[in-house]
């Protein structure tokens, strides 16, 4: 395998013992390589999470998945009725698909207040197929998937967003399971 990967946990020396399991390699966790510095950082304090709202397109479009990626907090009133989460098996982050990200923020500069930045933005193919058929289906294609909304290079912002993993499930308004496209 080649590609960038960052170290999560290294695994101390083990002494081999009989029926033992000693293996001192370091476990390492796959980065996607994308452009993250555009994402506006999340307010811990606000237990600020990233969702997406998906265009919609009709099931077999061929037209990229375009996804508008905003800030929103677990303690806003209408938090809960206004996303589902996407649980889904990675697969192999050495293929990947494009996804269009387009994340927009306040800005005094502009006339109306607002700037959006757009990229492309590599998802596993696994996760673009969910994308894809979702984007279809759902009648508010509001979602959170992890692989998008959290800052994947960010070690920090993982620390803070995966122990509000349960709250974000829990207050989603549906949890959607991807076994992947059929056969």
């Amino acid at each position: 395998m080649h590609g960038p990967w960052h170290p999560i946990l290294h695994n101390s020396p083990r002494p081999k013992k009989e029926g033992g399991w000693g293996d001192s390699r370091p476990l390492y966790a796959p980065i996607i390589p994308n452009d993250y510095s555009w994402y506006r950082p999340l307010d811990v304090l606000k237990k600020e999470i990233r969702i997406m709202f998906l265009e919609p397109e009709p099931l077999g479009s061929p037209k990229p998945v375009v996804a508008h990626v905003f800030n929103a907090s677990l303690f806003a009133d209408n938090i809960p009725r206004l996303y589902g989460c996407l649980s889904y098996c990675w697969g192999n982050p050495e293929v990947t698909k494009p996804v269009e990200i387009n994340y927009t923020e306040k800005s005094k500069e502009t006339p109306n207040g607002l700037v959006t930045y757009r990229t492309n933005f590599n998802v596993t193919t696994n996760l673009e197929a969910a994308l894809r058929v979702l984007r279809a289906t759902l009648s508010r294609p509001v979602l959170w998937a992890d692989a998008i909304c959290i800052d994947q290079s960010d070690l920090g912002e993982k620390a803070s967003q995966v122990p509000l993993m349960a709250e974000i499930y829990n207050q989603a308004v549906q949890t959607i399971i991807w076994l992947g496209e059929a056969d």
